[in-house]
């Protein structure tokens, strides 16, 4: 499953190191549903990471 966000509610920005998604984009999961992300930033370089939430446990690990 793709996840594209539709608004700027999704994520928030990327601030130091880390990238914050909000909860309004975990609540948009689907429960034991794999999602794949894939972060591009201005570098070029792309990040892809896999997450899965399972009631409210979310749980991830690099593509």
């Amino acid at each position: 499953m793709d996840v594209v966000p539709t608004g700027d509610t999704a994520f928030s920005a990327y601030t130091g190191d880390a990238i914050k998604l909000t909860a309004e984009f975990f609540t948009s999961l689907r429960d034991n549903a794999r999602v794949t992300l894939t972060f591009h930033f201005w570098s070029g370089a792309k990040v892809t990471y896999h997450v899965t939430k399972s009631g409210s446990t979310v749980t991830g690990s690099p593509a």
